[in-house]
């Protein structure tokens, strides 16, 4: 016979939906029960082991709330920066990310300020992904700065929103800057608007005073891969040299000594290497006719007739040859690789934080 809660939802994924629709009223109703569950004693009047072992096996079910890995990679930072830890506020960070889903700024301003809860990085990001403005208000209410990491050591915010103008637009009214790295100095806002963004949110960045000259953008425009990140580089690789003065022939980092010299062993190219890297024709012939130098060589002494393989793409092998590369390296193995690892991150609105939950919109 199959258990109840096989078809039954636990007080936690009730409370997740409550949290979801806003009614606060409910929700703190089933937190003082779900309270008082927690803190009750056995009941049970057996001391042996199997039956202790049992109620406790039977409560956890009752209760089931098991944070997910990435919850708990979170619950150890915030409990070092909060000094707050245990079931209730692993509960508190769930609710308060299911509200953030669906813009409850009250439940959110109750989990925060009566209850003692802290704004997590997963909350954060799940109310940027949903524009969940009104929330996000809340969360600077109780000490969420918009310049802050996302996590210890990458981006801020402004970084990873760059494909929505909306969001963009929110985080530079809260001061968010536009020329933002992350610890490393391998990542910042103009190259990933390269890589995501619209010609509109490049010109609202540089109006806030982003500098795409200081950055990888026009390699990361033109990389993006039309099938998953905005189809419509052209226009944006012509803004980004006509506009922002983008030197073409700039190599990834070399705007910065020190990056650069940091870097050198990743291969790093022009533009043009990355549009070969990409395997598009279209962008390989604009760049070409724009004065990218078809002979420089990347870091590791590679220049873009040396990636071209027949296998890949004959059109972009005859636009190269049409430049007069050495025909005697036509077909010759490049030996390409990913080049996707280090130089940007996938936008939010891409990435599954939980498991399922049954009722729980995702």
């Amino acid at each position: 016979m199959p258990n109840s809660t096989d078809h039954e939802r636990t007080l936690p994924q009730e409370m997740q939906i409550t949290a979801q629709t806003g009614d606060l009223a409910l929700l703190q109703t089933q937190l003082a029960q779900w309270e008082s569950q927690v803190s009750a004693p056995n009941q049970t009047t057996t001391t042996t082991t199997t039956t202790t072992n049992q109620s406790q096996e039977q409560k956890q079910d009752n209760l089931s709330f098991k944070p997910t890995l990435t919850e708990q990679v979170e619950r150890a930072y915030m409990a070092d920066r909060t000094g707050k830890a245990g079931p209730l506020y692993d509960l508190l960070s769930r609710l308060l990310v299911q509200a953030a889903r669906t813009n409850q700024a009250a439940v959110a301003r109750y989990i925060l300020g009566e209850r003692g809860g802290f704004v997590t990085s997963m909350a954060m990001r799940r109310g940027m992904a949903a524009s969940a403005f009104d929330v996000l208000e809340v969360f600077r209410e109780y000490g969420w700065q918009v310049n802050e990491p996302v996590q210890d050591g990458r981006c801020p915010i402004l970084g990873f929103v760059t494909n929505n103008e909306a969001r963009v637009r929110w985080c530079l009214e809260q001061g968010a800057d536009p020329n933002a790295r992350n610890k490393n100095k391998y990542m910042d806002v103009p190259s990933q608007a390269g890589r995501y963004a619209s010609v509109p949110v490049l010109q609202l960045l540089a109006a806030r005073g982003a500098n795409f000259r200081c950055s990888n953008a026009l390699q990361r425009a033109a990389e993006a891969e039309t099938e998953t990140e905005s189809a419509d580089r052209m226009e944006l690789l012509q803004w980004l040299l006509d506009e922002a003065g983008f030197p073409i022939n700039q190599r990834e980092f070399e705007y910065d000594p020190e990056e650069f010299h940091k870097w050198w062993g990743n291969g790093l190219g022009t533009a043009l290497h990355f549009a070969v890297y990409a395997n598009d024709p279209e962008r390989v012939r604009f760049l070409l006719e724009r004065g990218c130098d078809v002979n420089l060589k990347d870091t590791l002494g590679r220049t873009v007739r040396e990636l071209c393989r027949e296998e890949k793409n004959a059109e972009v092998i005859a636009i190269r040859d049409s430049w007069g590369s050495d025909p005697s390296l036509h077909g010759q193995s490049s030996g390409i690789r990913d080049r996707g690892a280090y130089t940007s991150v996938r936008p939010f609105h891409e990435v599954l934080l939980y498991r399922p939950v049954p009722g729980v919109r995702q």
